[in-house]
């Protein structure tokens, strides 16, 4: 981990406290209030101001305004008796520019793959060159699949076939996340049989409407589809028997979590079946900075050990990550739709062959 991460993991630590949060909103205060004052103003305030708006005990206001001197976001200053604390607005900047970014980095996912749903961009519509069919026979769908499913929920994404992966049973309730054009709903639908339900979730709105639409032409009752983000998921707790996800988890900046939601919607002994890629190891900087490489979940992966630790972590049992070989989203010749635009924008694409492999994870509660 670079020293800017580094940085920004301490930032992120010491503002997951609301004593902390309140304690360097009303530093910023001050340092706002006199710099509308005349010459002259003292720019900062008074440990003993903090006690006195907090109604906390000095030594948990010291305890504090320490964690956060540490994390780079205040400073402080002697006079005599008094401690004074301001803003470092170089840190603070720091951590704003990140999450302006992020926000940023979302809206380029949502729009990227909103426009793959609306058949605008890089899409199985017949217009851009994409192979879908051949795409999804070789990451692991069969022409059985393939027939069984319409036509319109298949758009060349993913990276495996985690229902063949799942052992699904009739009756079973199961959860896709980053459910997309719907392919893995109606696929685990046919075999979960009418007693059973499918959910799918998916953060972007052109896709869940595409693939409620899908549902409703072909008349499949037992799947539907809710838009959410994987890091919250819309779904009630002990809910479902299987979580399968494809190629999806890769675009949270919050790995972790998603399994911890994971764990909390799966019932007593539910299982998770998930097609996803990991790194051999680290990714060159050109790739990890590149928007495109993250829309198409190359640049946020993690190394192998370190998906293993996030499901681990979860609560789940029995957690495993197979590596299955390379990933065929970044393999040269891909038909992957976004795969494809990595690859032609990237100087250095061939290693990532060397760093990017496919892996099939599974756990259960």
């Amino acid at each position: 981990m670079d020293n800017r991460f580094r940085d920004l993991v301490r930032a992120f630590k010491a503002l997951a406290d609301e004593n902390r949060l309140k304690m360097l909103a009303l530093v910023w205060e001050g340092q706002l209030r006199c710099e509308c004052m005349e010459d002259g103003c003292d720019e900062t305030r008074c440990m003993n101001d903090l006690v006195r708006s907090l109604g906390i005990s000095q030594a948990t206001v010291s305890h504090h305004i320490k964690e956060l001197v540490t994390a780079g976001l205040v400073t402080t200053q002697k006079k005599g008796r008094w401690v004074y604390c301001q803003v470092d607005r170089e840190g603070v900047t720091r951590l704003r520019e990140f999450l302006d970014g992020f926000i940023k980095m979302q809206g380029h996912i949502k729009e990227a793959y909103g426009k793959i749903a609306a058949n605008r961009e890089d899409c199985g519509c017949g217009t851009c060159g994409c192979d879908t069919e051949a795409y999804a026979r070789s990451v692991g769908y069969s022409e059985d699949d393939l027939r069984s499913i319409p036509d319109e929920a298949n758009l060349g994404l993913g990276c495996g076939n985690p229902t063949a992966l799942a052992g699904l049973k009739e009756g079973e309730t199961v959860l896709d996340l980053g459910s997309g054009g719907g392919l893995d709903c109606f696929l685990a639908a046919s075999r979960v049989g009418p007693n059973g339900r499918v959910i799918g979730v998916d953060m972007t709105p052109e896709m869940v409407q595409r693939a409620t639409d899908t549902a409703k032409t072909e008349g499949m009752a037992n799947v539907e589809f809710r838009l959410g983000e994987i890091e919250n998921i819309p779904v009630e707790d002990n809910s479902v028997d299987v979580v399968i996800s494809n190629c999806v988890i890769n675009l949270s900046t919050d790995k972790p979590r998603v399994f911890r939601e994971i764990h909390r919607v799966l019932k007593p002994g539910g299982r998770v079946a998930v097609s996803d890629i990991a790194l051999l190891k680290e990714l060159p900087e050109s790739v990890r900075e590149s928007i495109k490489a993250y829309v198409g979940c190359v640049a946020g992966a993690i190394q192998v050990d370190e998906y293993r630790k996030a499901v681990e972590a979860s609560g789940l049992m029995d957690a495993k990550v197979t590596v299955k070989g390379a990933s065929p989203c970044t393999a040269a010749g891909t038909q992957d739709p976004i795969g494809k635009r990595i690859i032609e924008g990237l100087a250095d694409a061939g290693s990532l062959d060397e760093c990017v492999v496919s892996v099939h994870v599974e756990g259960r509660k």
